[in-house]
């Protein structure tokens, strides 16, 4: 049996992610390790077997660990709870012993967490009649919201709409990001009531809205581009990723003419259709110079890559 959820929707229909009432394979695949976390904490073995399940690292599974234990009746224990992390970890013999081979004679629960190799995962499952296998689906870029949902409920936490749209637009949408400002936020209040102004009192705007500040460069508002992209707390790859997405941007106002090949232009489209009347060719030319140049520091890892950003911001005042 397999099926497949978003985060939020996951514990609607798993909410102890195993059942109970059923000693077999469980095997989750879920590439986020905050989620990961969140479902492992839901499964409390000793509550129903009465004793503490063995946690595992999948690197420490071998091929005679497995038939000695899992696949030899009564050697190891009887029925202890098995839960092997970082599942990916397995050697290729130990994946291909598990995909030719039962391990769950219904004596025991088993799960095994997966956060990564779908390939495996697929494959696993084709072979696995008898066991569950359960997948939790990234959110799409706009789920976002219901993703920080999730994790404020789960951290008991109830978010005022206007909070909460703000922390949406302000953090960067990660996990990890999220996870850290809402522990911000209990740190600095409690489980609330949150009041708006208060949050943004020690939560600074930090996500990186690679449109919306394309849409400014566009505009040729520099100084408020500028202003804007200096506040950002970018790692490397981000910010290697945003230079050179702007190179591209900027080459598209200097040549838009590829949006009259497309039946059905998109928003984005229509706005670089707009913008590329606003600029003359060596401005743009300039302009592309500037972000090749920052998209250099920022591979060169240069710590002084925001006085790079000053300077340009002193040019346009």
């Amino acid at each position: 049996m397999s099926s497949k959820w978003r985060p939020w929707e996951f514990l609607k229909h798993h909410p102890t992610v195993i059942n109970k009432d059923e000693r077999q394979l469980t095997v989750v695949y879920c590439t986020d390790p905050f989620v990961e976390r969140i479902l492992r904490n839901k499964i409390d073995f000793e509550k129903w077997e009465g004793q503490p399940a063995l946690v595992m690292s999948g690197s420490d599974l071998s091929v005679d660990w497995i038939e000695e234990n899992l696949q030899t009746l009564s050697l190891f224990g009887g029925d202890q709870p098995i839960c092997v992390l970082q599942g990916t970890a397995f050697s290729a013999p130990v994946k291909r012993h598990l995909i030719e081979n039962s391990i769950s004679d219904g004596s025991r629960h088993l799960v095994f967490f997966l956060n990564k190799d779908k390939k495996f995962f697929n494959e696993w499952q084709k072979k696995a009649k008898e066991a569950v296998f359960l997948e939790v689906e990234e959110p799409k870029f706009w789920e976002f919201g219901k993703l920080l949902t999730y994790f404020a409920d789960e951290m008991s936490m109830r978010l005022p709409m206007d909070v909460h749209n703000y922390l949406s637009e302000a953090v960067p949408h990660k996990s990890g990001d999220m996870i850290n400002t809402l522990k911000t936020l209990r740190l600095s209040f409690g489980t609330g009531p949150y009041k708006l102004e208060d949050i943004k009192s020690v939560i600074p705007a930090t996500r990186l809205d690679q449109f919306r500040l394309a849409s400014l460069l566009g505009q040729k508002r520099m100084v408020d581009f500028y202003k804007e992209l200096e506040k950002l707390i970018l790692d490397q790859d981000e910010q290697i990723g945003f230079y050179n997405f702007l190179q591209g941007h900027l080459l598209k106002l200097m040549d838009p003419s590829y949006i009259e090949k497309k039946a059905r232009p998109s928003k984005y489209d229509k706005e670089i259709d707009s913008h590329s009347k606003l600029w003359k060719r060596d401005e743009l030319q300039r302009a592309i110079r500037n972000f090749s140049k920052l998209e250099i520091e920022a591979k060169k890892k240069n710590p002084f890559i925001k006085e790079k950003i000053r300077e340009l911001l002193l040019q346009e005042l």
